[in-house]
């Protein structure tokens, strides 16, 4: 086994899971009550910048979240570009080393591998 490939593996593994909790911490504050969510307006009915809310804040959580998206896109290709490692794993590691990885990643080894 390609102990370099499985540390990969890894590596994507615990970066997807903080991409998704980044996600869903900043998702959660966008959708507070009062607050516009992640494409309300941030005007009012006027034209005018709403000033119930912090504008800067809420536009940089917006950017953050729109990135972490694209970031969790671009580890979840790479995720399935190595399905080999998931293979190898699947074969070869028992089950106390596979429980260092999320169920999900785990599941989605088991799915590539029976394509």
């Amino acid at each position: 086994m390609d102990p370099a490939a499985l540390e990969e593996f890894r590596k994507l593994d615990q970066e997807k899971n903080r991409l998704e909790a980044e996600i869903k911490t900043l998702y959660d504050y966008l959708t507070e009550d009062g607050m516009p969510g992640v494409s309300g307006p941030l005007v009012d009915e006027e034209g005018f910048p709403r000033g119930d809310i912090d504008l800067y804040a809420v536009r940089q959580a917006r950017n953050k979240y729109v990135c972490a998206q694209t970031d969790h896109t671009e580890v979840m290709k790479k995720i399935e570009q190595v399905p080999f490692v998931c293979q190898l794993m699947l074969a070869e590691l028992t089950t106390k080393q596979l429980a260092g990885f999320s169920s999900t990643a785990t599941l989605a080894c088991l799915h590539l591998c029976t394509l």
